[in-house]
């Protein structure tokens, strides 16, 4: 029931006592579950006040439970262009094992940093192979922001890196809805459909329709012979 209620407070966000009562009870509530939802109210009411980003920064630590980390770290999202935030944030996602934090420190941040700042935090991530699992969304994230052609570069990077096949498979699907070249297909495709795991390479056959139709034609000829995975094998004839 307390939960409920600090969920249900935050649409009383006029009253300047809110604040303060929710204060009062951050500093003696002991259930991770009413911090949890205090945290969220407070987010609401003080949406990025300046001088209100400490608190949330305190209870993203990892002295706390993990649903009172989440919901601190959901509330930094409100907080844009602040440099102490985004290193806040980007340490989360660098150190932190638990998926679920580092994949709401990244919905977090790329909230605040403008689409330039995102791709170089992406490249950074990227030549240090760190997060490869978290890389396709923020391949997304920066194509659903006016930045396909920088999308593209990263994920041609990401290609280069020891990255796992499933993460290597969403790259892919991600390049056939964003990538229209055929020279770019071109010149990308041999490589993949080389690759080890029959799973790439069927994932990769679907962009063999990216090439003109000459080109298709030739590379399918090219690869067929050597292609002993029927399904694949089953994909290109299709084509």
């Amino acid at each position: 029931r307390r939960a409920e209620a600090a969920n249900g407070i935050s649409s009383y966000s006029d009253n300047p006592d809110i604040e303060l009562l929710l204060n009062d009870v951050l500093r003696s509530e002991e259930s991770d579950m009413v911090i949890a939802e205090v945290l969220h109210a407070m987010s609401e009411i003080t949406d990025g006040a300046s001088g209100t980003d400490e608190r949330f920064m305190q209870f993203s630590g990892s002295n706390y439970a993990m649903n009172i980390r989440i919901a601190a770290v959901e509330a930094l999202s409100n907080y844009e262009g602040n440099e102490r935030v985004i290193s806040r944030l980007q340490n989360i996602i660098r150190q932190e094992s638990s998926d679920s934090l580092q994949t709401t420190a990244l919905q977090s941040l790329s909230k605040i940093v403008d689409t330039e700042r995102l791709a170089g935090i992406t490249s950074s991530f990227i030549a240090g192979n760190q997060i490869p699992d978290h890389v396709p969304f923020l391949l997304y994230t920066l194509a659903e922001n006016g930045a396909g052609e920088q999308a593209v570069v990263l994920a041609d990077k990401t290609l280069e890196w020891n990255t796992p096949y499933d993460v290597t498979g969403e790259i892919i699907r991600f390049l056939i809805e964003t990538d229209e070249s055929s020279v770019n297909w071109l010149n990308r495709l041999p490589e993949l459909m080389s690759n080890p795991h029959p799973g790439v390479r069927l994932a990769a056959a679907e962009a063999i329709l990216k090439l003109s139709a000459g080109s298709r034609s030739d590379f399918i000829d090219t690869i067929l012979p050597n292609e002993f995975d029927e399904r694949v094998r089953r994909k290109l004839r299709e084509m």
